[in-house]
């Protein structure tokens, strides 16, 4: 922006830049708490087994989010430890993420396709390639996929940060352009197959919004995999 429009529009990029990353980073430390007390919540459905001061800083109400801001506030300062330190920090927890989302999508298939034998037969899993009947359900429709892809293009803030690093690109004419491509064709295909993984295992309408995917493979009575996924969840953030 400095060089092709000149420093005023470059300030002014740079600060909707900084708003962009504040809202974003702001909605993903609310997700994770919101994780956060899912998961120390979980099998105490009544919460009579959890102390109760414990209760009340989980979840004070009035839309208070305490462990969103301590993520926040921890995310921070593993920034200010230094470059090097905080772009390992961000590898490993990457890579780790990575990691999970291919276990949970292809743990999604494998239970839909019924390649596990049943636990009770009395007790069928609901996991089925039939519950993306009917793929568009009536009550969304094409408004529905128009609105839900303007709220799911919020998950793939971030990309544009590759602009930034057009300095250190051997040749950022070719080499930016297609890393950002690439970099949303990548993105998109892993959400579009988490979605039909998750989509296979659960009916839509009994997906938990807080925490989808452990919550799908504790119906299907892989309740490692809803431990692993959950804790995986917490320290790879949403």
């Amino acid at each position: 922006s400095y060089i092709t429009l000149g420093e005023v529009f470059a300030i002014m990029s740079s600060l909707c830049q900084t708003l962009e990353y504040g809202g974003s980073a702001a909605a993903v430390a609310r997700s994770w708490g919101e994780k956060f007390v899912d998961w120390v919540r979980e099998g105490h459905e009544d919460g009579n087994d959890i102390p109760q001061w414990l209760n009340s800083f989980l979840d004070p109400g009035y839309g208070i989010n305490p462990m969103g801001g301590i993520i926040a506030v921890v995310c921070t300062l593993v920034l200010l430890c230094g470059i090097q330190e905080s772009k390992m920090a961000t590898n490993v927890v990457s890579s780790t993420k990575i990691l999970l989302i291919l276990f949970m999508i292809v743990g999604g298939f494998v239970l839909a396709s019924g390649v596990v034998p049943e636990n009770d037969e009395n007790n069928p899993r609901p996991a089925s390639f039939l519950n993306w009947n009917p793929f568009v359900p009536p009550e969304f429709g094409p408004v529905g996929i128009v609105q839900g892809s303007s709220i799911l293009f919020f998950a793939f803030l971030g990309y544009d940060c590759i602009c930034n690093l057009s300095g250190e690109a051997k040749n950022p004419v070719k080499d930016v352009p297609r890393a950002v491509l690439l970099t949303l064709l990548v993105d998109g295909l892993v959400y579009m197959m988490a979605a039909l993984s998750l989509t296979a295992m659960l009916p839509y309408k009994q997906i938990s919004t807080i925490s989808g995917f452990p919550r799908a493979f504790g119906a299907n009575g892989w309740i490692w995999a809803e431990k692993l996924s959950g804790f995986g969840e917490i320290v790879t953030l949403p």
